[in-house]
């Protein structure tokens, strides 16, 4: 069984870790840090140490953690090698949902996604808490440049979601000392760092 499990584990990854390179000099494939071992759930994973259920693949498979390159399918960002987060453009700060997969992306690769999210809670017509527009772009530039530093915000409260699983919610300016922009996880709101544009 254990020479089985063995087989299979380096069957999975080709020899080939994360960042590494084929005969032919390309990346390894996006196949090179899955396992033969089929799953629906971590449960299924428990004979391969150090791996859980990618769900996100197209038959879950048992997977390595922090072992996917950039352009690879998963579930979650531990699924993703260090320095990669794991990106999922078409839900990205739009709504609250479970586990949405994404592929393995590089945060700053993110940004433009994150920051056209995040505009759209400016309203030039906010008679609460307005913002210029000067002040809300820089606010979100300086929010999605720390993406994805501040999931935490996210993660801590709901460890079902993942980094794609929040919005924004509308932006502060004028009620406090700092305009900040919060997120939405789950129906519950957290805060991200604050920060002071200038």
């Amino acid at each position: 069984m254990r020479r089985a499990l063995i087989f299979a584990l380096v069957a999975g990854c080709g020899g080939n870790g994360p960042g590494s390179s084929g005969p032919d000099g390309a990346s390894a494939d996006a196949a090179s840090c899955v396992t033969t071992i089929a799953c629906s759930a971590d449960a299924d994973c428990a004979a391969a140490p150090g791996t859980r259920c990618n769900t996100a693949l197209p038959v879950p498979r048992c997977q390595p953690l922090e072992c996917g390159g950039i352009g690879t399918e998963c579930a979650g960002p531990e699924f993703c090698s260090a320095g990669l987060v794991c990106f999922d453009e078409a839900h990205f700060g739009e709504a609250a949902t479970i586990y949405k997969a994404g592929v393995c992306t590089p945060p700053g690769e993110t940004r433009p996604t994150c920051i056209t999210r995040c505009m759209a809670q400016w309203r030039p017509d906010d008679v609460l808490d307005p913002c210029t527009q000067q002040q809300a772009t820089t606010l979100c530039q300086e929010v999605c440049a720390m993406y994805p530093a501040w999931t935490d915000a996210c993660e801590n409260y709901f460890t079902r979601f993942n980094a794609n699983d929040f919005r924004f919610r509308p932006m502060f300016c004028t009620s406090f000392s700092c305009p900040r922009i919060p997120v939405e996880c789950g129906g519950s709101n957290a805060s991200l760092p604050e920060t002071c544009p200038p």
